[in-house]
């Protein structure tokens, strides 16, 4: 609701997910195309409770303060470029009552209103190849929907 801009990418993030570590380069890649178009507002989002066995034991404030460095760490190891938000709670990945059901998943919103309009399950591209980017047809496809030319 904070957002400024008309449109929100939010690709969901999990600690040791493969498919999202591998989609890490075409993101940071998205990431810098979309930093060229002010109406599109782009960010990573990590549920915290993925990197405990019983994150349900932990206070929300707990959850957070533990989670922060673990979430650093994973962006120093990975190279990740793309601002990283933590989710609170009620929001989750859950397979059962959420909007978010794993990891990767991308979600793209309008903001005025705030309407969800598309849902990517799966990682955008595993695209690794830096000079593949711009005529890989996934990220091409990804562009046109979050509204980026």
């Amino acid at each position: 609701s904070d957002s400024t801009s008309p449109r929100l990418i939010l690709n969901v993030y999990g600690p040791n997910c493969v498919p999202c570590i591998k989609e890490i380069p075409a993101l940071n890649y998205l990431n810098a195309e979309i930093q060229k178009d002010p109406k599109i507002q782009f960010y990573m989002v990590v549920d915290p409770s993925l990197f405990f066995d019983d994150p349900d034991s932990l206070s929300e404030e707990e959850l957070l303060k533990r989670a922060m460095p673990l979430v650093k760490e994973e962006i120093r190891n990975y190279g990740i470029q793309v601002p990283v938000l933590l989710m609170k709670r009620p929001f989750k990945v859950s397979r059962t009552g959420s909007i978010v059901t794993g990891t990767p998943e991308t979600l793209l919103f309008k903001t005025k209103p705030l309407v969800l309009y598309y849902n990517f399950i799966g990682p955008i591209s595993e695209e690794t190849d830096p000079s593949k980017f711009a005529s890989d047809q996934k990220l091409l496809f990804f562009k046109r929907m979050a509204g980026s030319s």
